[in-house]
C-alpha cells in the first residue's frame, strides 16, 4: 500500500512540474496563424461572438468561428495566418525554412494552396512571414 501511495505522489509530482512549464495558451485559427497569451492572471471572456484573452497589459481578441483549436504551451508562438499576409502588386516570394526558393505568386493565399506540406518563409515588400501549409 505503501509502494502504491509513493507512486501515485512521485506521479503527480511529475504532471505537477510538467504544468508548470506551460506558461502560454496559443490559439490556431482556421486561416493556419497561431498566436499566444501568457497564463499568468489570465482572463477569458466571450463577447459578441468573440474570445477575448487578457493576461496583464496583453489583450487578444479572436474570432470564435475562426478558431481552429487552443493548447498550452512552454513557448510564445506567433504565426501569421494566410488571409493576413498583406501583398501589394509585387505579390509574394516563397521560400522553405531551409533557404531553397519556391517561386513568385500573386498572393500567400494562392501560395497556399499550390505548394506541399510544409513550413514555408513568405516574403513581401514590407515584411517577412511563417506560414504552414498542412
Amino acid at each position: 500500500m505503501k509502494k502504491l501511495i509513493l507512486t501515485l505522489l512521485l506521479v503527480t509530482g511529475i504532471v505537477t512540474t510538467k504544468a508548470d512549464n506551460l506558461q502560454y495558451l496559443v490559439f490556431e485559427t482556421l486561416t493556419g496563424g497561431s498566436q499566444s497569451i501568457g497564463i499568468d492572471g489570465l482572463d477569458l471572456k466571450f463577447v459578441d461572438g468573440n474570445l477575448v484573452a487578457t493576461s496583464g497589459d496583453e489583450t487578444l481578441e479572436l474570432a470564435l468561428a475562426e478558431i481552429a483549436k487552443m493548447y498550452f504551451s512552454a513557448e510564445s508562438v506567433i504565426v501569421d495566418g494566410v488571409a493576413e499576409i498583406k501583398t501589394d502588386n509585387n505579390g509574394v516570394e516563397i521560400y522553405t525554412v531551409s533557404g531553397i526558393y519556391c517561386g513568385r505568386f500573386a498572393s500567400a493565399g494562392e501560395a497556399h494552396s499550390l505548394l506541399g506540406k510544409g513550413i514555408y518563409v513568405v516574403k513581401t515588400s514590407g515584411k517577412t512571414y511563417k506560414m504552414t501549409v498542412k
